[in-house]
């Protein structure tokens, strides 16, 4: 589907615009330093690369994990700092806005997917939601207090196993 491609693409230009005019107020001291060129076809192709190499990576196909997100965006990172170095010092724009661009190439899929799988949980779900472990070791006391805390959610199960003599192993599985 070109949908999730979209977003992405959609999310990592709009931050990248976003801090690219805070980074003109702000460190550059002028609201309109940078040529409008930085904005039709600069960003864009930015965006475009990283969401080419997210693509190449696999993450728009089968399974999502963390490490195709982070490998995608790390090769368009590389890509676009290789362009950056070749192209002529007049086509140079600020690194910083690379470098936060590859942040957003990695973060912002990551959260769109994180909120989708929690929206839309029985038809997209990530990879490393999956088998969930989380051990806890509470005291007699709090036993009953956890498990009455727990059934409230259905997605969760409990299994308890007495291994010690001196703790009750909680083992939630998510």
């Amino acid at each position: 589907s070109i949908f999730m491609p979209l977003v992405d693409f959609s999310a990592i230009y709009l931050s990248m615009t976003l801090f690219t005019r805070f980074w003109e107020v702000n460190m550059k001291g002028e609201p309109n330093y940078y040529p409008e060129i930085v904005y039709i076809l600069i960003l864009p192709f930015y965006a475009f690369s990283w969401i080419l190499f997210l693509f190449l990576s696999k993450l728009y196909q089968g399974e999502i994990t963390i490490q195709k997100l982070f490998k995608g965006s790390f090769w368009g990172t590389l890509c676009i700092l290789i362009v950056y170095f070749i192209v002529p010092e007049n086509y140079r724009y600020s690194r910083a806005i690379v470098f936060f661009g590859a942040m957003s190439a990695w973060i912002l899929p990551f959260l769109i997917r994180l909120m989708v799988s929690f929206v839309f949980k029985s038809s997209y779900q990530m990879s490393y939601f999956n088998n969930l472990k989380a051990y806890i070791v509470p005291d007699d006391t709090h036993l009953l207090h956890m498990e009455n805390i727990f059934s409230k959610y259905s997605d969760i199960k409990l299994y308890f196993s007495n291994q010690s003599n001196q703790a009750t192993d909680c083992i939630l599985d998510i």
